[in-house]
């Protein structure tokens, strides 16, 4: 019997995320009491940064980078975890911590100059649909 239900409750593979998947990426601190992987981070506790990947589409996880020491930077994480070989040849949004990555991150404001109206339009617009 066992035989038999085990095929049929097994979950079937995952077909890996289609060229034109958009996948959305951010790192985690996780604590963590084994001091030969984790560092202090912001949080003054020992802890490794997870870079997580997920399609936005069906917000499963589709990429996990190696866990790194938490005082490393997600810039540098993405890169060094691992992550990003498991995401190329897709569009990647990332938060503001992966500027410089060549992600799609939100518009920035350079010291000393203002944002056009247009991107300052298009963060209060994205502001308003996530209060909601």
């Amino acid at each position: 019997m066992i035989e038999d239900l085990g095929s049929a409750l097994a979950l079937r593979p995952r077909a890996r995320f289609s060229r034109g998947a958009v996948l959305i990426v951010d790192g985690t601190l996780v604590p963590t009491r084994d001091h030969k992987v984790a560092e202090q981070g912001k949080n003054y506790r020992y802890s490794t940064n997870h870079q997580v990947v997920i399609e936005a589409d069906t917000e499963l996880v589709v990429a996990l980078g190696k866990p790194l020491p938490g005082n490393r930077n997600d810039c540098g994480a993405w890169t060094e975890s691992g992550a990003a070989h498991g995401c190329r040849n897709a569009v990647v949004i990332a938060d503001g911590g992966y500027q410089g990555t060549g992600l799609i991150i939100p518009h920035r404001r350079s010291p000393g100059v203002e944002l056009p109206e247009w991107k300052r339009a298009h963060l209060q617009r994205n502001e308003i649909q996530l209060s909601r």
